[in-house]
């Protein structure tokens, strides 16, 4: 029907249907879609792993926004990732292979936008931050121009409600326990 979205039909067509995008209301059209959960909040976190995949778009739509990619050691990523049952939200997180292939698209990925966006992505390294919290969220935060609240480093204080994988972690201090972890499963793994 005439006033029915038009559908792509492959790849091809998907990406040629992109170029009439008008970023700016698309990115209005985001804020307004998350008001009910940032409850009158000027900021937000939104945290979602597929994120990555369209980083340029969220560039576009929300030039202001921060982005922070959280890097760890692939193989502990790949482990963390691969003992958790996500429901099947991503379904190559149940085959090694797959999830290898993944890992390995995602780190190339992650280049292409830090080349592509030359200071907008702030890095973390994940081992780093687990052995230095306060300062690497100083750094963090000095990125999204925030101010220090020594909440940041006490965050399994806050009573906020999570509906992520780590919503159980988020109500303890940060622990250093899984940094490795995949060494005892190397053989499995390999």
């Amino acid at each position: 029907q005439k006033d029915q979205p038009h559908r792509a039909k492959n790849g091809a067509e998907f990406i040629k249907l992109t170029t009439g995008i008008d970023y700016t209301q698309l990115g209005n059209n985001y804020i307004s879609s998350t008001s009910e959960w940032v409850d009158g909040n000027k900021m937000f976190i939104d945290k979602q792993p597929q994120n990555s995949l369209n980083i340029g778009i969220i560039h576009l739509s929300l030039p202001s926004a921060k982005i922070i990619h959280v890097k760890r050691h692939p193989l502990d990523t790949c482990f963390a990732i691969y003992k958790n049952l996500f429901s099947n939200a991503y379904p190559w997180s149940y085959n090694l292979d797959e999830l290898a292939d993944y890992y390995i698209a995602h780190h190339h990925l992650m280049e292409h936008w830090h080349r592509s966006l030359p200071g907008k992505i702030h890095e973390v390294n994940y081992e780093h931050l687990v052995n230095d919290l306060e300062g690497q969220t100083r750094l963090m935060l000095e990125f999204c121009q925030l101010d220090w609240q020594q909440q940041c480093i006490e965050f399994q204080k806050h009573a906020a409600p999570s509906a992520t994988a780590s919503a159980s972690q988020i109500r303890s201090p940060v622990y250093k326990s899984s940094i490795g972890r995949w060494k005892n499963y190397a053989t499995e793994l390999a």
